[in-house]
């Protein structure tokens, strides 16, 4: 049968760039209607701050069936020097196929637990607002699979179509954070992997 995860990938890799670019241009004209400020008091992002974020995603690269749970991670991000962060990030989510034939229904469900290093860059040069964080970056990790039987278990058994294992997840993010304070914020990303759209908060220390 033919590989799900090879033809999500394939068919998603163009909006998702198309996603970046709009984000990218979104990011130059914040930049160029902000006015600047004399000073940046309460920085969005700094050198040494450690960034815990909680956030939802919708659209995980190479998943099976139909989502019945989106992704749902935990990120930590760690500003390295005054533009560049690494950190890492844990999430799951889940899917399903289901078919219906005369006897009853048939399928299986996925679970999946993903377990990456995310790292980016921060247009701090270029954002002059204090309370916006605009970023973009690039995830790398792994997306560990489990499969079950659900209905007839026996004819599911009898086809038995299961996921091709794990495998390596890679993608791609652009995004931007809004401070309501200095310690916390709103967070929405687009781009390619985990979640094409994510939102969250999060929280600096």
């Amino acid at each position: 049968m033919e590989d799900h995860r090879t033809s999500v990938r394939s068919k998603l890799w163009g909006p998702a760039l198309v996603a970046l670019l709009l984000v990218g241009l979104s990011v130059n004209a914040l930049a160029a209607a902000t006015p600047a400020s004399a000073g940046r008091a309460n920085d969005s992002f700094n050198k040494g701050d450690l960034i815990v974020s909680g956030v939802v995603g919708l659209g995980v690269a190479g998943t099976y069936g139909h989502t019945t749970s989106p992704s749902i991670c935990v990120e930590v991000e760690k500003a390295i020097t005054p533009e560049w962060s690494v950190g890492g990030v844990l999430g799951y989510a889940s899917s399903q196929q289901k078919y219906s034939y005369y006897y009853g229904e048939y399928g299986w469900k996925y679970t999946y637990t993903i377990i990456g290093a995310r790292g980016g860059y921060h247009f701090v040069k270029f954002i002059k607002n204090p309370k916006l964080d605009g970023y973009a970056g690039a995830t790398l990790g792994y997306n560990h699979v489990t499969v079950s039987d659900i209905g007839n278990n026996a004819y599911s058994r009898y086809y038995t179509y299961k996921a091709s294992d794990s495998y390596l997840l890679y993608g791609i993010h652009a995004g931007g954070r809004y401070f309501f304070n200095p310690n916390f914020a709103g967070q929405a990303e687009l781009g390619y992997g985990i979640g094409f759209l994510s939102v969250g908060l999060c929280w600096k220390f």
